[in-house]
């Protein structure tokens, strides 16, 4: 549920901050046993990947943007907006994944996220 933070009206911070929310609050149900344990450790692995992967892109995004109009503007938005449109797919990919979790969650059904970095094993 923390990981609706993403639609906070702010760009990028309802995304850094729901992925901390995310990160955070699974490492802290990790005590809890059977399908919330599970739901507690996927949320915590997708929370950190996605905090990982749009921070890169972020970063990635504003290192291109120095780099390609360090001589002069460019009037382009590919590819300097590369990572920016990629940012915006995994953000729409995260708010599904929310959506989905929850659902499941609350249907007492565990979540698996197959391509999250598998921080905390099972």
């Amino acid at each position: 549920m923390l990981g609706l933070l993403i639609v906070v009206p702010f760009p990028f911070i309802g995304g850094l901050a729901s992925g901390i929310a995310m990160a955070t609050s699974g490492a802290a149900s990790r005590r809890a046993g059977g399908v919330a344990r599970e739901n507690a450790r996927t949320a915590f692995n997708w929370g950190l990947t996605y905090l990982l992967v749009s921070t890169l892109l972020l970063v990635l995004h504003f290192v291109l943007l120095f780099a390609l109009t360090a001589q002069a503007p460019t009037r382009d938005f590919y590819p300097l907006g590369i990572p920016i449109t990629a940012y915006f797919a995994v953000s729409l990919l995260h708010l599904a994944l929310v959506i989905a979790g929850t659902v499941r969650a609350s249907a007492g059904k565990a979540m698996k996220v197959p391509f999250a970095i598998p921080f905390q094993r099972a």
